[in-house]
Parts: C-alpha cells; sequence; structure tokens
C-alpha cells in the first residue's frame, strides 16, 4: 500500500506588481479625522494588497466613501463591504473545494 506522505499547507506567496504597488502608494492620499473610518480605510488597503479586493475602482470608491465623512456615504460603504467580505468568502471556500477535488484526482 502506498502511504500518505504528511505534507504542510503552504502559506500563499503574493506577488505584487508595480502597477499594484503604485495603486497603494495613491490609498495614502485617503485619510479621515474619524478613528473608525480610518480603522475601515486600513482594512480596505490591507485587502487590496493582499489581493481580496482585486479593481482599483471597488477600493478607490471605498475609499473616496469613507474619506467624505458623510453618514449616508458610510452606510452605503457598510453595505457594499458586507456583500465584498461575503463575496471573498464564498470565492476562497470554492477555491479550496477546486483544490481539494484537485488532490483528490491526483490520487
Amino acid at each position: 500500500m502506498a502511504e500518505m506522505r504528511n505534507s504542510r499547507s503552504r502559506k500563499k506567496t503574493i506577488t505584487v506588481s508595480k502597477q499594484v504597488k503604485q495603486h497603494i502608494a495613491s490609498f495614502n492620499s485617503y485619510s479621515s479625522t474619524d478613528a473608525v473610518n480610518t480603522s475601515l480605510m486600513n482594512t480596505v488597503k490591507t485587502l487590496y494588497t493582499s489581493r481580496d479586493i482585486t479593481n482599483i475602482k471597488t477600493a478607490k470608491s471605498d475609499l473616496h466613501l469613507l474619506n467624505s465623512n458623510i453618514k449616508s456615504d458610510v452606510n452605503t460603504f457598510t453595505k457594499q463591504f458586507t456583500h465584498r467580505t461575503t463575496q471573498t468568502t464564498h470565492n476562497t471556500a470554492t477555491t479550496q473545494v477546486k483544490r481539494n477535488v484537485a488532490a483528490l484526482q491526483e490520487e
């Protein structure tokens, strides 16, 4: 019988292109006086850096909504961000299932 080899899970290494680095640098122009908005801006920057948010327009629109400090804009951001995080979780789960199926087919 063939023994299964225990393998360590590999950490996902993220390679960032020059253009993505420029986009991340452009995020520094957004700032807010509200501590909660600043924290949410950092979250959006982190998600873009980790490529969970892949579209620059999406990230910039989120930062613009948070930068405005208008309550209706923050509410709009909340709805959009909730949808995005749910979508990211779903995409991650789907990718993991596909990887597991591919691993089973290799055996």
